[in-house]
């Protein structure tokens, strides 16, 4: 297989068709809708051709699935965080709901939830900085380590936020 980074076009299109059939036949046994697994799959699609030049892939149809399977779960949490937050707060009289106010509530919750997978002093460095506003100073008192390490908690936990929102 040819690395992502050196794919032209004519080589893109070829693994479109060859996979495109299967992740939308993947999307749409989770999704159970045929138009969202289309667009589910070319936004990975999208993607990877934008990223092409930045990502090493070891195995591209294995990094298709999981990325249409982790785009069905973002997909399918919105989703369901946009019904809920509609649910609790819908009252007929109300204004209707900005959906910009509706991703940032998403997007905090989502953000929690990986943040609580995190190392239990990662996530610690992380609530006292982000939440709490602490310098990495007043952590490494509070925690009991050095700045050095305090840092490095907080790039490991950024790093796993960003990564997780890629």
């Amino acid at each position: 297989m040819q690395k992502v980074q050196a794919f032209n076009e004519k080589e893109f299109v070829d693994v479109y068709s060859r996979h495109h059939r299967q992740l939308q036949h993947i999307v749409f046994g989770f999704a159970k809708d045929s138009l969202i697994a289309e667009d589910i799959v070319q936004d990975v699609f999208m993607s990877v051709w934008e990223r092409r030049g930045k990502m090493h892939i070891d195995s591209l149809p294995a990094y298709l699935i999981r990325s249409v399977k982790l785009a069905v779960f973002k997909s399918v949490a919105a989703n369901k965080l946009h019904q809920k937050l509609i649910a609790q707060h819908h009252r007929p009289e109300t204004i209707q709901w900005d959906e910009q106010v509706i991703y940032a509530r998403f997007l905090e919750e989502y953000l929690s939830a990986v943040a609580e997978q995190l190392p239990e002093k990662c996530r610690m460095v992380f609530k006292y900085s982000r939440q709490q506003g602490l310098t990495i100073a007043e952590i490494a008192v509070i925690m009991c380590l050095s700045s050095k390490t305090v840092e490095a908690h907080l790039t490991r936990a950024l790093r796993t936020l960003r990564l997780s929102l890629a």
